[in-house]
């Protein structure tokens, strides 16, 4: 991630440089944003909170990742607004759930962070393990989530969405 943050900061800091005219060299760099590696962690940390808590179905740990006002628009299903309707789609998700042992890999491959708003874009591969033995179910996806920084410095997300690639040449 490291890396990837310092070619973003010189690619914007590149092309400050190139449309800055006559502001010159040292003032067009110094415009380039500051990337705020507190919020980042701050954000990688919560999201792994969410997914502690999702592999837990540990409903209210779950919950407390999310804005009261979250949109969440997942794959081939109904979006999802409000803290309230993510319940009980969740409450259902996670006793379909009982039935498997659930293994995710993933983490942010992105984390862009502007003031008090965040997004993270991430992709995932999901294995969930009948426990009666039958065959696996692979999921595998994309997602992008957009985070806000709450009053008390928590990050949660605020609006969500996921979607599965086709078969075939990307």
């Amino acid at each position: 991630m490291k890396h990837w943050k310092g070619l973003a900061v010189a690619a914007v800091a590149a092309l400050v440089v190139c449309c800055a005219g006559a502001a010159g060299e040292e003032e067009a760099v110094k415009a380039a944003p500051a990337i705020d590696d507190a919020a980042e962690e701050a954000i990688a940390a919560a999201n792994q909170r969410l997914l502690d808590a999702y592999l837990a179905r540990d409903l209210e740990r779950w919950l407390a990742g999310f804005a009261e006002d979250v949109v969440l628009m997942p794959p081939g299903v109904m979006m999802i607004v409000g803290l309230d309707a993510l319940r009980e789609a969740s409450r259902i998700q996670f006793g379909e759930l009982e039935k498997y042992e659930v293994a995710i890999e993933g983490e942010p491959a992105e984390i862009v962070v502007a003031g008090g708003w965040a997004y993270t874009r991430t992709s995932y591969e999901a294995r969930y393990q009948p426990l009666d033995g039958g065959e696996p179910i692979l999921d595998r996806g994309r997602s992008l989530a957009i985070w806000e920084r709450q009053p008390d410095g928590a990050w949660l997300v605020s609006r969500y969405i996921s979607n599965r690639p086709l078969p075939g040449p990307r």
